[in-house]
């Protein structure tokens, strides 16, 4: 809200503008009356040039240094970045609400603009499978085993690579996208299991009382964000998620309140 405001400051300072601007400048949003002495007073519209020319003097005079040591490199491309970046905090880590926002879709979100991607993915990384192709054409024996899981599926929930290996199924469902034994093939069940288990992640991330954790659960559903849109249709990615949201999968839901339940006791 705090870009809305800005905005909205913006046309309200220079509404008087407006009511004396030509034809031609009436719709713009950027105006202002010339300061120059050769042009002083005269109404006009800041261009992309100029905008350029008084950033870099503005640069100058205050001395700003970027991470490399040398002066401060400030475009509108960068600009949009950092504003791509601030979105993307604010929401949550709602990788398709930004790309809505800032209109284009969440692959161009992702590789142009969201830079915090590079450290989410160094930190951690998804080392589970996506199977659409192998296991819908696999047949008999050569067909992957894999169990349905509320996250997915598990290649062997019992003596996988995240497994407790004493007899009893895995549940740390939380390590399933950095487990080697996870696996998603791709169909609209699976995805739906996949994003169930993601807005269960986003509810916890606002119910949770320490900022640690709430960052992390942004950083998982960031994650499977990026796997998915990588990996499968979009479309499908999409549809999948806008139904979990609506419909999701009864464990994740009831889990959900039993941790409610659990807290108000």
């Amino acid at each position: 809200m705090d870009g809305v405001a800005l905005f909205e400051h913006l046309l309200k300072r220079t509404e008087p503008l407006v009511a004396i601007a030509p034809p031609e400048l009436k719709d713009s949003v950027w105006l202002y009356q010339a300061q120059a002495k050769a042009h002083l007073g005269k109404l006009t519209r800041l261009e992309g040039h100029l905008l350029g020319y008084n950033i870099a003097g503005f640069v100058r005079r205050h001395g700003l240094l970027g991470d490399d040591g040398r002066p401060l490199t400030l475009n509108t491309s960068r600009l949009r970045k950092t504003m791509e970046n601030r979105l993307w905090r604010l929401s949550n880590g709602d990788l398709f609400t930004v790309a809505a926002i800032m209109g284009h879709d969440p692959k161009v979100a992702d590789q142009s603009y969201l830079s915090v991607t590079d450290e989410m993915r160094s930190n951690a990384v998804f080392v589970g499978e996506a199977l659409p192709d192998t296991y819908r054409t696999a047949k008999g024996a050569t067909r992957p085993p894999l169990e349905r899981t509320p996250t997915g599926r598990c290649k062997d929930s019992l003596q996988g690579d995240r497994a407790p290996k004493d007899g009893t199924h895995c549940t740390d469902f939380l390590s399933c996208l950095g487990c080697r034994s996870y696996a998603v093939i791709g169909t609209s069940e699976d995805l739906h299991r996949l994003f169930s288990f993601y807005w269960f992640l986003e509810a916890e991330s606002k119910n949770t009382r320490s900022r640690e954790w709430a960052e992390y659960f942004t950083l998982i559903r960031t994650q499977i964000d990026l796997f998915t849109l990588d990996k499968f249709d979009e479309d499908m990615v999409i549809q999948a998620r806008e139904l979990a949201r609506r419909v999701p999968l009864k464990f994740w839901s009831q889990y959900r309140h039993a941790i409610s339940r659990s807290a108000r006791a």
